[in-house]
């Protein structure tokens, strides 16, 4: 019992430690860096192989990557980092409008990059707000259920209550019958002997 208690706990904290604006930036940042300096150790290794445009494929995995995860202004550092590694590891050889291109076709993918990013956003925002919103409408339709019930309950108390009050009427009723059947019969007896006695 102990050891889920102190497990939950450390989950909880590391949960709200998470949710801090500066330690999410800060990680998105460390990202960027983690991400692109992966990019270049596994495009060092392809070398190795004689594969020199590896570094554009791992590039573009740790763009969108840090893009994704760390949000646009890491992913931005992210395109920084991949260009100048590029530039001035990889293509110490290569003539200026090769290297303008390449840095054109990470800027184009960063903007893209960007769009999707805040899309998902937005897109995380107003699932947020629906699901608020229906998780509202659920409680009221469970307030209601509630109230609906009560209803009944008493509906159902009402009902019992006029059948008890009908089931007394028809007892009621049957012995006012039976007592006016016995009045009308000593009325009938007492007239006959009237009418007996006097003739």
């Amino acid at each position: 019992m102990a050891y889920s208690f102190a497990d939950s706990t450390a989950n909880t904290w590391v949960s709200n430690w998470l949710r801090k604006p500066t330690i999410r930036v800060a990680l998105g940042y460390a990202l960027a860096i983690v991400s692109v300096s992966a990019a270049f150790a596994a495009a060092q290794a392809f070398l190795y192989f004689h594969l020199h445009l590896a570094i554009m494929s791992f590039s573009f995995c740790a763009i969108a990557i840090t893009f994704w995860h760390g949000g646009v202004t890491p992913g931005i550092l992210a395109v920084v980092l991949v260009v100048l590694i590029r530039t001035f590891v990889f293509s110490t050889g290569s003539d200026l409008i090769s290297r303008i291109s390449y840095d054109l076709v990470f800027v184009l993918f960063s903007v893209f990059m960007a769009q999707a990013t805040r899309a998902r956003n937005e897109l995380e925002v107003r699932v947020a707000k629906r699901t608020a919103a229906l998780t509202k409408a659920n409680e009221d339709l469970q307030l209601e259920n509630v109230e609906r019930k009560r209803a009944e309950e008493a509906l159902q108390e009402h009902v019992a209550a006029l059948r008890s009050a009908l089931e007394e009427i028809q007892l009621l009723k049957d012995q006012l019958y039976k007592e006016n059947l016995a009045l009308r019969e000593e009325i009938d007896v007492n007239r006959m002997f009237q009418c007996g006695g006097s003739a």
